[in-house]
């Protein structure tokens, strides 16, 4: 899956939550946007978890990553000892 789907199927996802709360739609048509939200939701996790896209933004990198933001985010671990 290309990068611009996976941003296509975001923006489907915001539109159809937004459209829930639409008191325009029928409640027939809002519990199958509700449904569609779900499957949406299992199609993008299911998608950023896959290996493709962990290959893309280098997964294997993810420990090294978070270490480095939890030194910047924590200033005492940044303070020299004496």
């Amino acid at each position: 899956m290309k990068i611009n789907e996976i941003s296509d199927l975001i923006a489907i996802r915001n539109y159809v939550q937004l459209s829930q709360d639409n008191y325009n739609l029928r409640k027939e048509h809002v519990a199958e946007l509700r449904m569609i939200l779900v499957l949406l939701d299992k199609k993008l996790a299911s998608t950023l978890l896959g290996d493709e896209f962990k290959k893309f933004v280098n997964f294997e990198e993810g420990k090294a990553a978070m270490a480095e933001v939890a030194a910047i985010n924590n200033i005492k671990s940044g303070l020299k000892k004496v």
